[in-house]
């Protein structure tokens, strides 16, 4: 199933801190991951895309789209355990993580080569991510409004 609905994905509203190098979600942001419609919450941080500074002459994190990122920060922050917007409890592997990364990128009209490149790299080296996530309490604790 495919990660999105046939709707476009909506642009996240984000702020950028020089002071912590984050990224925060400014206003609620709604998405159907698999068939289940999910909400990211204001005041979430995280840091777009891991791309390392003196990388950004080739590819820039910004440039791999917002949604993106987010959506894959969050599944990661999380385990890839949420609740849906209905109270539904649902749970997406690593790799169901890293492929609805590409999938939004691609939705977003992300390069080709941009996108391969991006995924590559979070299959690559996302496990360390993935275990050693910000919240390893977290686990289902996304609730609907």
């Amino acid at each position: 199933m495919p990660p999105t609905t046939a709707t476009p994905v909506p642009r996240p509203t984000v702020q950028f801190s020089t002071r912590t190098r984050c990224w925060t979600l400014v206003s609620t942001f709604d998405i159907a991951l698999e068939g289940h419609p999910v909400r990211i919450e204001p005041g979430f941080r995280f840091d777009l895309a891991s791309v390392p500074r003196f990388l950004w002459w080739f590819m820039a994190p910004f440039e791999l789209s917002i949604a993106a990122p987010l959506v894959h920060d969050w599944l990661y922050r999380h385990g890839g355990c949420v609740t849906d917007r209905e109270g539904a409890a649902f749970c997406v592997t690593r790799r169901g993580a890293d492929r609805m990364f590409r999938c939004i990128m691609q939705d977003q009209g992300v390069h080709t080569w941009r996108m391969a490149l991006a995924w590559c790299a979070v299959r690559a080296f996302g496990w360390a991510a993935w275990h050693h996530r910000l919240d390893p309490e977290a686990a289902s604790i996304v609730h609907a409004p």
